[in-house]
């Protein structure tokens, strides 16, 4: 029996904000990013969150919807630099801890009674030791597995402490909404409802041939997450191992492809630099666009040799952009991920083809002159059309 411990700092850009700035603590506050004119939500705080205002949407709508809120400006090098305290707090207390984006992280305690004492004691310990030395207050959930320990921290979000006994998995994931569960969308949770599946107790009593005809290949994974059955391990990596993750918001929306491609190639470079600035490569490439009325399309392929070479990435992305690019509405958010991410070791070939020298070297030589003189010092003439973006990670 395993002892797994989800920390979540719910709202964590805001509640970083609130830690560096005391005067801002319960206060509902929103951080705001501007790119070219534009300004959005990129967080908010507990307080704004229970009055209606939450991520991604126009400032002006946020103003709208919560007058009284306090606008800071997103910082996101100060949030970087919270969540690596937050990283090495934790480990502290397990060799075994595994980040996330915006402030999650999982422990595995397994065994750590000799130091710590029972394993509840431990995580309240984790708990106070957040709220007194990062002035972060995290919600904590300790399962005997990631699913259940992280389902237990959305259910007492933002600041609750719930603990959930090995044996009793499914009495307590039984009652609680399908949307809880990770994985379930917008799109799935409605299919659910229509198909009269509610809480997870109702989920986790499908067979597995309805399973897999109402749900796909999924199917029976989501049921099992209803039963409480998950044996990911906590990997232990490091927090140079998380996802690349980009997004620009556009000035003016935008249908034009065209235009649409040469902002997906800046995209490909920021990521693709800060991959090779860590000497990893990705396995899987991740494209999503955000319309203009609120809907999300996204798209990924997996890759079987990793990439982080510009050139390769991007032709990847293209691909997946027309793809994704299928409605006559205009886009105003385009975002790339990359992920799964190994440790760049080319294998080295008797005869190495011409061309993957040539990528390299040429690479090799623009990421020393973007190092020297900044990002936008030397870029490919097709995308000179586009004014400089401003990406966030």
């Amino acid at each position: 029996m395993r002892d797994i411990v989800h920390l979540n700092i719910a709202h964590f850009a805001a509640t970083v904000e609130q830690a560096a700035q005391p005067a801002l603590r319960r206060c509902p506050i929103i951080v705001s990013l501007q790119s070219r004119g534009r300004s959005f939500v990129y967080d908010v705080s507990a307080e704004a969150w229970l009055n209606g205002v939450d991520r991604g949407i126009s400032l002006s709508a946020a103003r709208r919807r919560l007058p009284k809120a306090v606008v800071v400006p997103a910082r996101p090098a100060i949030y970087r630099r919270a969540a690596q305290s937050l990283y090495r707090l934790a480990g502290e207390f397990s060799p075994l801890v595994e980040p996330a984006p915006r402030g999650h992280l999982f422990l595995d305690i397994t065994g750590m009674y000799s130091l710590y004492g029972a394993s509840v004691d431990l995580a309240a310990r984790l708990k106070r030791e957040c709220r007194s030395r990062l002035g972060l207050d995290p919600g904590i959930g300790l399962a005997s597995s990631k699913l259940v320990s992280k389902v237990a921290t959305r259910v007492v979000k933002p600041f609750g402490f719930a603990s959930v006994p090995g044996g009793s998995e499914t009495g307590f994931l039984g009652p609680q909404p399908v949307t809880l569960l990770p994985g379930v969308g917008d799109a799935l949770s409605h299919r659910m409802t229509a198909l009269g599946i509610v809480t997870l107790g109702d989920l986790s009593l499908l067979p597995d041939d309805l399973a897999m005809a109402a749900f796909g290949r999924p199917g029976m994974r989501f049921r099992d997450f209803a039963r409480g059955i998950d044996g990911t391990p906590v990997t232990g990596r490091g927090m140079h191992e998380l996802p690349v993750k980009v997004i620009k918001e556009f000035a003016s929306d935008s249908s034009d492809l065209e235009e649409l491609e040469i902002h997906l190639h800046g995209l490909i470079e920021e990521a693709g630099f800060r991959l090779r600035q860590r000497n990893l490569t990705a396995c899987r490439v991740r494209l999503f666009l955000g319309y203009t009325d609120s809907v999300s399309v996204a798209r990924q392929t997996t890759l079987r040799d990793g990439e982080n070479a510009d050139s390769e990435l991007f032709q990847v992305a293209r691909s997946l952009l027309r793809q994704t690019f299928s409605r006559r509405v205009r886009v105003r958010k385009l975002g790339l991920k990359l992920s799964r991410l190994n440790v760049s070791t080319r294998q080295l070939e008797l005869f190495t083809p011409p061309r993957n020298a040539k990528i390299d070297s040429l690479q090799w030589a623009v990421d020393k002159i973007k190092r020297r003189f900044g990002m936008r010092s030397i870029v490919p003439a097709f995308t000179l059309a586009a004014p400089p973006a401003a990406y966030l990670s």
